[in-house]
């Protein structure tokens, strides 16, 4: 399928073992709600049923806190419903104390092949701080199970700029994580929340920096803000949803988008699970506001994005650069996405 046709299913598990202080997306800690979770994620998905995807994304929360029953369950339901075809890009979120090996084996044996695992961090100390319930051995014991399982497509998730990390520490789970053989490295920059606190900015733009001179010395190529993946590993899902591309979203908090629509559940379990109707928020994005959106989304990008330019302007410069008419961010760019973002946007008649 040509990547500008892919439509991505996102299914949205919200339930953890335990809530991270850092973390702002939506979960609950009832684990004994997940088969009524199930019921009414069957319910919303047969509204929207005879659909077809190239990638599918199970996300959380911490989907690896399903039972192998659970997680059976979960696929009988997308494929029920949906048509995944033969090539379609299928990645499973794992926490890895949660992940065991007869999970990874389940999930490989279910169609999964893209795995993302949140290890946050090299050092053991740094999760403590976060509130992880892991520490560096168990991810590694993770990979070499998803390797054991068959699994070839790995992503790490790393979280920099937080109090009681350093520049050293940060490179030091950078070098760490490149030297892993995994395929895509995320690395996301800390959203104070939950007493977590932020670093000084002169700390997070060194870190910043360190992510390309550390990842790229081995292969890694930054493809986007967040993103580094090895030469054809890129997210696919993920580029649909940078791309403006159409995706469906289920379960509470999960958002969707097609054509100029978009539409949001509640982030409320307790509502989802008495639905029908399944309580959301509709937007229809007006043409400014569709093109001022494919400007954020697009410059995020190492492709970047086609706006006709001929010249950088005078503002803009070293922030971004211009190759073949298409408008990217440099590396110090990358600091301030949102503000260039927003000068395009009004250069280009907005």
């Amino acid at each position: 399928m040509n990547p500008d046709q892919e439509r991505g299913l996102y299914i949205h598990i919200p339930f953890c073992r335990s809530r991270c202080p850092y973390c702002s997306f939506y979960s609950e800690t009832g684990l004994y709600l997940i088969d009524e979770f199930l019921d009414a994620l069957a319910r919303e998905t047969s509204e929207f049923a005879g659909q077809g995807f190239s990638t599918c994304y199970i996300g959380g929360g911490t989907p690896s806190v399903l039972s192998h029953e659970q997680t059976e369950r979960l696929f009988g339901i997308i494929r029920d419903n949906f048509d995944l075809g033969p090539g379609a890009e299928i990645t499973v979120e794992v926490n890895p104390e949660s992940a065991s090996r007869e999970l990874l084996g389940a999930l490989r044996d279910l169609g999964v092949n893209r795995l993302s695992v949140g290890a946050q961090s090299a050092r053991d100390q740094e999760l403590i701080l976060l509130g992880r319930r892991h520490r560096a051995t168990d991810t590694l014991r993770c990979i070499e199970d998803a390797l054991a399982a068959g699994f070839s497509n790995l992503s790490l998730d790393l979280i920099f700029g937080f109090v009681g990390q350093t520049r050293d520490s940060w490179c030091k789970s950078l070098e760490w994580a490149r030297e892993l053989p995994v395929t895509h490295v995320s690395t996301y920059a800390l959203t104070p929340h939950g007493g977590v606190k932020e670093l000084p900015e002169d700390d997070l733009v060194a870190m910043y920096l360190a992510r390309d001179e550390v990842l790229c010395e081995r292969g890694f190529q930054r493809y986007e803000i967040s993103n580094y993946a090895r030469p054809g590993r890129e997210s696919r899902h993920n580029l649909i949803y940078w791309r403006r591309g159409e995706y469906l979203g289920l379960g509470p908090s999960a958002s969707s988008f097609r054509g100029n629509k978009r539409w949001r559940n509640e982030p409320d379990l307790e509502l989802y699970l008495k639905a029908p109707p399944f309580p959301r928020e509709e937007e229809n994005l007006s043409p400014e506001q569709a093109r001022l959106e494919g400007i954020f989304l697009g410059i995020r990008l190492a492709e970047g994005i086609d706006l006709r330019l001929t010249e950088i302007p005078e503002s803009l410069a070293g922030l971004v650069e211009l190759r073949g008419g298409r408008v990217s961010l440099t590396p110090k760019g990358v600091m301030v996405a949102d503000r260039v973002a927003l000068e395009l946007f009004e250069i280009t008649g907005g």
